[in-house]
């Protein structure tokens, strides 16, 4: 199996909680002054700011820097800034799995305690491609701010957010999500003969062998559930990924032809039904014939360990990813990927819960790339702003064509003359914003 890569170096992650639960609207814990919006014709000269190349810093500088950042960029709108209207000639395209393009399927396990066990992105490119993504990968959540992957399906929205997440996190569409809790997993793997799978150690669970040592192991299904779902106490989610492969490509390569792939799915336990049954038989059909000829290629995502107080956790190796879905996932890359310029930081200025998350899906159809969101308070802005940091003709076209994609097409842009690495725009929601 491939393996991603894992640097010698550890990083500290932003503080957090093993299993936090995060709500919605929970997305800053530092409150944002509010920008006040200056006439052009009384704003002073706005000097070219230094827009910092995209970095890796360290996950507690980031942190700092970006609640640093936004407060002194509020702080100095609140003295200043030219103040320009969008009109209609903003846009962008729409997202969306053209004719022949390759489709995607998230498939997560559900640990008895709600959080996500394993997932995995699959993509029918190619000869297929699986990429297994560590459960402990930090990761920004629309509305939910940086947390472990493994979280996000046991908060509101769960399911949502976690294909909203690995959306983002990856940059590439996808297309399908399908979540099996333990019960499902059993019922799958019995329902085509059980699987077969390589043990490179045994595995223990306190006191209890879940799996010896050895080649050519056949499991039923309470044993490939256990071999996934029980994982032993402080197990590097990378180590796992081996039996996470073994499970999921037995299963795929059994599954039934199209015609009788929609009974089985039918079949299953409440907790393992996809919510769109069709659509899920589209992308297993494909994905189960290239499985059977031994053609999915199998990828951990590209991590770097960082230090998390003896908690195995990681973030993105982001050039390696680059990489990765240019490669394997170039079909599926999300509207406006790896383009300069499309960064947005969303800031909830009006108090409604979730902001964020819906703000996300209507940018990033249109080419844009969300960085994450902040809460501002006090809330209740009246209207929508978007802030930039450059005030050149390409900068302002995309800035309306933001507030277009908002569907605010009467938004005011601010420029700011603060400098700042996070994001390219900042959208700051008021009341006249609309889901």
């Amino acid at each position: 199996m491939s393996r991603g890569s894992h640097a010698a170096t550890r990083e500290r992650p932003p503080t957090m909680g093993r299993g936090r639960h995060v709500r919605p609207d929970d997305e800053l814990d530092t409150p944002v002054p509010v920008p006040v919006p200056v006439p052009a014709e009384a704003a002073p000269a706005v000097a070219a700011p230094e827009i910092l190349a995209p970095t890796r810093p360290r996950w507690r500088r980031r942190r700092t820097a970006v609640v640093a950042a936004v407060v002194a960029l509020v702080a100095a709108l609140a003295g200043g800034g030219a103040l320009y209207t969008a009109g209609r000639d903003g846009g962008g395209s729409t997202a969306g799995t053209a004719a022949g393009a390759p489709s995607t399927l998230l498939v997560q396990l559900r640990a008895d305690d709600g959080t996500a066990a394993a997932s995995a992105l699959y993509g029918t490119g190619g000869g297929g491609v699986a990429v297994l993504i560590p459960s402990r990968v930090v990761a920004t959540v629309p509305g939910a701010g940086q947390q472990p992957l493994a979280g996000v399906l046991g908060i509101h929205d769960g399911v949502d957010l976690s294909r909203s997440t690995v959306s983002d996190l990856l940059g590439v569409r996808v297309d399908t999500h399908w979540v099996l809790d333990r019960p499902g997993l059993r019922a799958l793997v019995d329902a085509v003969g059980g699987v077969t799978v390589d043990v490179a150690a045994e595995v223990v669970s306190g006191s209890t062998v879940i799996a010896p040592a050895g080649k050519g192991q056949h499991l039923d299904g309470a044993k490939a559930a256990a071999l996934l779902l029980d994982r032993p106490a402080g197990e590097d989610d990378v180590q796992y990924q081996p039996r996470l492969q073994g499970v999921l490509a037995g299963v795929l390569g059994r599954l039934p032809e199209r015609a009788e792939l929609g009974a089985l799915l039918s079949r299953l336990p409440e907790g393992a039904r996809p919510a769109d049954r069709a659509a899920l038989v589209r992308v297993l059909a494909p994905l189960a014939q290239l499985s059977a000829k031994k053609t999915v290629f199998y990828q951990t995502l590209p991590v770097v360990a960082l230090d998390a107080d003896g908690v195995p956790t990681y973030r993105l190796d982001a050039e390696a990813v680059d990489v990765l879905v240019g490669g394997r996932f170039a079909g599926a890359a999300l509207p406006g990927r790896g383009e300069a310029g499309n960064r947005v930081l969303v800031v909830n200025a009006v108090g409604t819960p979730g902001v964020g998350e819906t703000v996300r899906n209507k940018i990033v159809p249109a080419g844009f790339a969300f960085v994450g969101s902040r809460n501002q308070t006090p809330f209740g802005r009246a209207r929508t702003v978007v802030v930039v940091f450059e005030s050149d003709p390409a900068t302002l076209a995309r800035a309306k064509a933001l507030a277009e994609a908002l569907g605010l097409r009467s938004a005011a842009i601010e420029v700011s003359s603060q400098g700042q690495s996070i994001a390219d725009l900042m959208v700051v929601v008021g009341r006249d914003f609309r889901a």
